[in-house]
């Protein structure tokens, strides 16, 4: 490639804006987050990349947002959306009027769509539009920041990583570990849209996994199908069958009585250390921790289980009780209280 390509990448929203249906949520905490990861991940592959706002705390009018793309090759915005139906979760991918950039878009949205695997129905899915003015002016872009990067020559396009108001979208899109995923996948996807080889890290990434070794498979993952990992997966520690550049197969648990044989992106692992054991990690287990449940977890002191989308949740330690053994858990690092669980059936993240 003899041109580098130039990517402009639009943080949706300052301060604290556009609280999400999960306490502890906001747009535009998530957007700030994201188009930093976005921007690292470019760069690696070799991308030039701008970004609109150096200030999460100032607000920028949508149209000079779009103009800052002036001599880039692409903007990019980057949000989450918002509706009165708590239901729906489906990726929006706007695109402008003149038709260019719809292609990479809908890859974007794709893209969006597979890593956040959120629960499928009707509610789930890719919406892809682009959206003029008014009749009068059809050949005008509705959205602001679309409307200023085509004023300059450059294809605007809007991102709209599922609903805040949905809450399995919601609880997502809190993790720093999925909004990495995310950037990971729409990085791939520009970088195989521009013809950018793969990063150099990538070739070598596998290599920290090996056949034989034991793993968990990170919140959000997807089969190699495109599938969405059921929640029992994320509870459990599995062994890799086999593992090239780019796929691994893991099958059965670390105990030997559950066999999954199933092909996953090496992304989605993470090596469990083997002198590692539960008891013996819950010793060192610290308020602010991230863990997550094994799947015989009961509510502390009882024989009831939590509700099942916290098996698949990554959780945050809020204290652990003098004696050691009592850990009082939330979905959220402040706020609101999940319950609290006995230590041994925590495994950290």
């Amino acid at each position: 490639m003899t041109k580098k390509i130039k990517i402009m990448l639009d943080a949706g929203h300052y301060g604290k804006y556009n609280p999400g249906v999960v306490p502890g949520y906001y747009e535009s905490d998530m957007t700030w987050t994201l188009h930093n990861f976005l921007k690292e991940e470019l760069e690696s592959y070799g991308f030039e990349v701008g970004v609109t706002r150096e200030d999460k705390e100032k607000d920028l009018e949508v149209f000079s947002r779009g103009r800052m793309a002036e001599g880039y090759d692409l903007f990019i915005s980057l949000h989450s959306n918002a509706v009165g139906h708590e239901n729906t979760k489906r990726v929006v991918a706007i695109y402008p009027v003149s038709g260019n950039g719809k292609d990479i878009a809908e890859k974007l949205g794709n893209a969006v769509l597979e890593t956040m695997a959120l629960s499928s129905d009707k509610y789930n899915y890719l919406e892809l539009y682009k959206k003029p003015f008014s009749v009068a002016r059809p050949d005008t872009d509705w959205y602001g920041v679309i409307r200023g990067a085509v004023s300059v020559g450059v294809v605007g396009l809007i991102i709209e990583h599922s609903f805040h108001t949905n809450r399995e979208a919601c609880r997502f899109l809190m993790e720093a570990d999925n909004l990495r995923l995310l950037a990971k996948a729409e990085a791939k996807v520009l970088a195989d849209h521009y013809g950018y080889t793969a990063k150099a890290e990538d070739k070598t990434e596998d290599t920290a996994l090996k056949e034989g070794d034991t793993v968990v498979v990170r919140a959000g993952a997807v089969w190699a199908n495109g599938k969405p990992v059921p929640s029992f997966v994320y509870a459990d520690r599995w062994k890799i069958k086999s593992l090239t550049p780019g796929r691994a197969v893991i099958d059965k648990n670390e105990s030997g009585n559950n066999s999954i044989n199933s092909a996953i992106d090496p992304l989605y692992l993470v090596l469990w250390k083997k002198d590692e054991t539960p008891e013996a990690e819950a010793k060192e287990l610290n308020a602010g921790d991230t863990v997550m449940l094994l799947p015989d977890a009961v509510v502390y002191g009882s024989n009831k289980r939590f509700a099942d989308f916290v098996y698949r949740t990554p959780l945050y330690i809020r204290a652990i009780g003098a004696d050691g053994t009592r850990a009082v858990i939330s979905t959220l690092p402040f706020g609101a209280i999940t319950g609290a669980v006995d230590v041994k059936y925590l495994r950290s993240l």
